[in-house]
């Protein structure tokens, strides 16, 4: 709901770009002969049937397909016109001012330029927002059968809003397919303080600087022992795989998306990793040489929505946005050790 109300905001206010996160979980369950996987890989019908796992919706247990066709059911919903709400979101709209940012679009205001598209804009009626269509076709429906997670099958089809927003009002989008996003700032000046952490490589230097009495075992998110879910994946070493990131490659390359945008490039989705799956005993053997000790950690059942592997295929993105990476996964673990070791209260 809060998306559609962006998306209806945005189309009232006449915005023009938009830059967006999406994730790697759109892909679902990939085949190690399709990693890298590239953004084509659900671009059209790839599976007859819903790959969601089973899981719960509101309390109630539910099998895959049960649990995608109750996320459809919502869907549906919310995509029905409704030129009542449809009105209010065009007046709170038009109140921003030009340049101001709604989320992660923003207008363009280029003085003298851009006044008549601007007015055109904010002369939009109700009438005309009544035509704004999230409804999704047989094709839609069957690229979301591809994400195997509820959290993949949100931002694929927030993909295909955003597509219906250009087809109806022209706005130009991009939406960043991450992979695991870990890392602080190499000066150490920015990092991640969530009061709910629940990334791998926070969790597991949250472990470490308990265990090494520089962090009260009682705070949120910290676990003596860490949990990892499953070691009889069909990969390396059992453990799922998956592409990371550090957040200052993706801070360029949200900029890099910007300016395409503004060159007059297309809409379309783009992978942004290293290229290299890493595991996730990998992941907490980077975590301990960053630490210089030991990590703690038992193996449990697999977990439900968890894909095996997903490694991207960051070419498009290079060649589209000039996309490329400085960090590796020995950085991430460095810049994120030296992070929460000096800011072991976040940014109190």
């Amino acid at each position: 709901a809060n998306f559609t109300n962006l998306l209806l905001a945005c189309a009232a206010g006449g915005t023009k770009l938009v830059v967006k996160s999406s994730t790697q979980a759109t892909y679902g369950d990939v085949r190690e002969e399709d990693c890298p996987v590239s953004e084509r890989y659900n671009a059209g019908a790839r599976f007859a049937t819903p790959q969601m796992q089973a899981g719960t919706f509101r309390g109630e247990t539910c099998s895959g397909e049960q649990l995608f066709a109750r996320l459809m059911d919502e869907y549906d919903k919310l995509a029905a016109p409704l030129p009542a709400i449809m009105s209010g979101t065009r007046k709170e709209a038009r109140g921003r001012g030009a340049g101001e940012v709604c989320g992660t679009c923003s207008r363009a205001d280029n003085n003298d330029s851009d006044n008549s598209e601007q007015a055109s804009a904010e002369r939009m009626d109700a009438t005309t927002l009544s035509n704004f269509d999230l409804r999704v076709d047989d094709h839609d429906v069957a690229r979301l059968h591809t994400p195997c997670s509820v959290y993949g099958w949100s931002k694929l089809i927030n993909e295909i809003m955003l597509a219906k927003l250009e087809a109806n009002y022209g706005t130009r989008w991009v939406a960043l397919r991450y992979g695991n996003v870990c890392g602080a700032d190499p000066d150490g000046v920015i990092g991640e303080a969530k009061p709910k952490p629940h990334t791998l490589m926070t969790l597991a230097i949250y472990s470490l600087l308990a265990n090494l009495g520089l962090m009260p075992l009682d705070r949120r998110g910290v676990r003596e022992v860490l949990t990892v879910f499953g070691d009889d994946y069909p990969t390396r070493d059992g453990t799922c795989v998956r592409d990371y990131v550090h957040p200052t490659d993706l801070a360029s390359a949200h900029v890099a998306a910007l300016q395409h945008l503004e060159r007059g490039g297309a809409s379309g989705a783009f992978n942004l990793g290293t290229q290299t799956g890493s595991t996730v005993l990998e992941v907490l053997k980077a975590c301990e040489q960053a630490a210089g000790a030991k990590l703690r950690y038992s193996i449990e059942a697999r977990r439900p929505g968890d894909a095996a592997q997903s490694v991207l295929d960051c070419s498009l993105a290079a060649a589209e946005l000039g996309y490329h990476t400085k960090y590796d996964l020995v950085m991430m673990a460095r810049t994120a050790w030296a992070w929460h070791k000096g800011h072991v209260d976040g940014w109190k």
